[in-house]
């Protein structure tokens, strides 16, 4: 049953009940839980006789900034309809679902039933003073200014001013919602996908000039209906097709068109770019060899190295494959060669050291002199797209394909589907490169079951696992030792962390970091991407317990974690502290003893302070002869106050996927290739990567096997 009908005079109706049995007791208040994005959502419902007067939450879990929306105005909706059966809202699905599931085990608890509620009209009044406004709320990492102008009763204009949230994806938003919301007189029209942050900054900030205005914004919150996707039927012919838009993928297309094939390039969400324009946009290639003449990126990449085992020298099942190792470090140079040729701007930092200095490699990084982190990636992709387009190349925004065409055995074409309808795609060869599977949980508690309940952030939206699933339906083999990327875990989110949720710009690397036992198994500072292998929890959520003193808790924190100076300074990490044990937070304590403070979070006091014991016996003599952090953070810990902070896994990405070879062939079990099919990025990532993911070398992977993969699928095509 929907709640709200709109009228011509734009009045809203809700529900209210009647004849539905009461519970002896009148006027109490019933506790319900339902289960939200993030975890149980809690809420107390006062119902006096067969009015429920009011809806709290007690408790929650939610991401904050996509789920406001629905924490701050659901409950009133449902006290205004008298019913829990209503809509979610807009951008908030799993919070709304949540709320919705709680409100009704509170109804359920009162010894009513929430389906007996039934109808009672209530209106609300717009009663706009009509002038120009500006708003501001926050988005992704920035602040969102609007400016709307209204009449006594309307909408009439809205225009975004600022918005610094990533290229592209924060694009579609401000391009699309205002004019939805004046089309609609309504800020309940749907978030755009995968720029939900940036969209309900714009809906917050259109919400709060109508309160400037006077008005009442449920008046404005009418629920709008669904466009229907088109029913025509296209059939059409290339001979390549590229699924997915980002790095790997727009690399692929335009390498296969450079050697003459016809293209098409076929993105599920509104926007190009993928979750590739969220990285940091560096990529290594080889720069040294050691006396006996090997590289020391091939060494780097066949003995990555993790946590406890950093000194150890391994290479597990098989992977990294050396033939793909050998052409990722062969190619990485010849390929930034070739995007620079395309117009695309590269930074050539010839040296870096990795590992506490144990190999020495290069880096190139997207800079086009204009712009930055987030937005260096996603500007190197802009100049991908446009060169593709501009010779000729297709591409399709919102038309995810679902299935492979197979004859004889090889893949000859793709079923998609488009806003006008369904696509029947024809070609000669396919390159997948449609994201890993991070966003489908149930294909991570199949490829990567450790890892079963973790979520994937950033623009990972998208990486529902199409392409692993679509090559899987015709014989392709999938690696089943999958993990998921992270780089550390995050203590306190910030929009430095929203920038770079690979790394934490907050958290002191002069905190002690331990697993839920107590053990410190990874070092703290480099952390090289491997707390997403250390900090496994299989029964819970993965995360580390930050410890630390009064001295070093008072660390300034920065705006970026790789700029640690006094421009980059924001406040001391005391104040995170400070703020999170006024608000009563779950994940941070205070203890006077280090004892104590293991009581409190559920470690046994005597492996804390053994571990202590231990790490201060490092700092003393100066090298981490353990885990190799680096000295400058070695700094011992003796007196309380003692502080934990609960730091929870952040991933970025998957390691997995499909198997290929070095040409970019995808292989069946029996490691036979299937003709016509090719896949690059992380829908094919695991043979260059081994124990951990490599800083520098998801990028780099996209780069050169989405032109290996492009120039195979081209090959292949063009030679048929």
């Amino acid at each position: 049953m929907k709640r709200f009908v709109a009228l011509a005079a734009a009045t809203i109706f809700v529900f209210g009940m009647t004849g539905f049995p009461v519970a002896e007791e009148t006027a109490n208040i019933y506790t319900g839980t339902g289960t939200g994005r993030n975890g149980d959502i809690v809420v107390e419902v006062k119902i006096d006789g067969d009015v429920i007067e009011d809806v709290s939450i007690s408790s929650q879990q939610e991401t904050a900034g996509i789920a406001d929306a629905a924490i701050e105005n659901l409950p009133k909706i449902i006290v205004d309809a008298q019913s829990a059966d209503v809509d979610v809202v807009s951008g908030a699905t799993l919070t709304s679902n949540g709320i919705i599931e709680a409100v009704k085990d509170a109804i359920s608890k009162s010894g009513a039933e929430p389906e007996a509620f039934t109808a009672q009209a209530v209106e609300y009044e717009k009663a706009l003073t009509p002038g120009t406004y500006t708003a501001t709320a926050h988005g992704h990492h920035s602040d969102i200014t609007v400016e709307v102008k209204f009449s006594e009763d309307t909408i009439d204009e809205i225009t975004v001013t600022e918005c610094g949230d990533n290229m592209h994806i924060s694009d579609v938003a401000v391009d699309r919602l205002p004019s939805a919301i004046v089309e609609n007189q309504s800020i309940a029209v749907d978030a755009v996908t995968g720029a939900t942050f940036t969209s309900r900054g714009i809906l917050s900030a259109v919400e709060d000039a109508i309160l400037q205005a006077g008005g009442d914004p449920m008046a404005f919150r009418t629920t709008v209906p669904k466009a229907e996707r088109g029913t025509e039927q296209f059939e059409e012919s290339y001979d390549v097709v590229v699924v997915g838009s980002g790095l790997a993928g727009t690399t692929a297309a335009l390498a296969a068109q450079q050697k003459g094939a016809s293209v098409l390039i076929l993105e599920k969400l509104p926007y190009y770019g993928g979750i590739s324009q969220t990285s940091a946009g560096a990529f290594k290639y080889a720069t040294t060899v050691d006396d006996d003449g090997e590289s020391q990126y091939y060494k780097y990449l066949m003995q990555k190295s993790v946590g406890l085992m950093q000194e150890d020298e391994s290479k597990q099942n098989g992977y990294p494959d050396e033939a793909s190792v050998r052409v990722l470090i062969d190619q990485a140079p010849v390929v930034a060669e070739w995007y620079m040729e395309n117009g695309v701007g590269l930074i050539n930092n010839e040296m870096s050291d990795d590992i506490n200095n144990r190999y020495t490699m290069g880096f190139y990084m997207f800079y086009d002199g204009e712009h930055f982190e987030p937005d260096n990636c996603a500007a190197a992709i802009e100049v991908l797209v446009n060169r593709f387009t501009d010779d000729g190349g297709k591409l399709y925004l919102e038309t995810p394909a679902v299935s492979l065409i197979e004859e004889d055995g090889s893949v000859t074409g793709v079923k998609a589907e488009g806003p006008l309808g369904d696509y029947t795609i024809h070609a000669k060869s396919v390159v997948l490169a449609c994201g890993g599977f991070g966003s489908d949980p149930e294909m991570i508690a199949e490829l990567a079951p450790a890892y079963a309940g973790e979520t994937v952030g950033g623009t990972g939206i998208g990486n529902t696992g199409d392409g692993i699933r679509m090559a899987r339906e015709v014989g392709a083999a999938v690696y089943d030792d999958a993990y998921l990327m992270g780089g550390s875990g995050q203590t306190f989110i910030t929009d430095a962390d929203r920038i770079k949720p690979f790394a934490d710009a907050e958290t002191p690397k002069a905190s002690m970091d331990v697993n839920p036992l107590g053990q410190r198994v990874n070092s703290e500072s480099p952390i090289s991407y491997t707390p997403a292998i250390t900090y496994v929890n299989p029964d819970a959520t993965d995360y580390y317990w930050a410890i630390m003193n009064e001295e070093i808790a008072h660390t300034p924190t920065y705006s970026d974690a790789y700029y640690m100076d006094e421009d980059h300074a924001l406040c001391e990490y005391m104040e995170y502290i400070n703020a999170a044990l006024e608000e009563g937070s779950p994940n941070v304590f205070k203890a006077d003893t280090l004892e104590q403070l293991a009581k409190e979070i559920n470690i046994v006091p005597t492996t804390l302070m053994y571990t202590m014991a231990h790490y201060n016996r490092l700092c003393e003599q100066g090298e981490d002869t353990d885990l190799g952090k680096s000295a400058n953070y070695m700094i011992p810990m003796y007196d309380g106050p003692w502080y934990a902070v609960k730091a929870d896994m952040e991933f970025f990405g998957t390691v997995g996927g499909v198997v290929s070879d070095e040409t970019g062939a995808v292989l069946k079990d029996d490691g036979t290739e299937i003709p016509g099919l090719y896949a690059a990025g992380e829908t094919s990532n695991h043979k260059v990567l081994n124990m951990s993911y490599s800083g520098g070398v998801s990028v780099a992977e996209n780069a050169v096997y989405g032109k290996v993969s492009g120039e195979s699928a081209a090959d292949f095509a063009l030679n048929e």
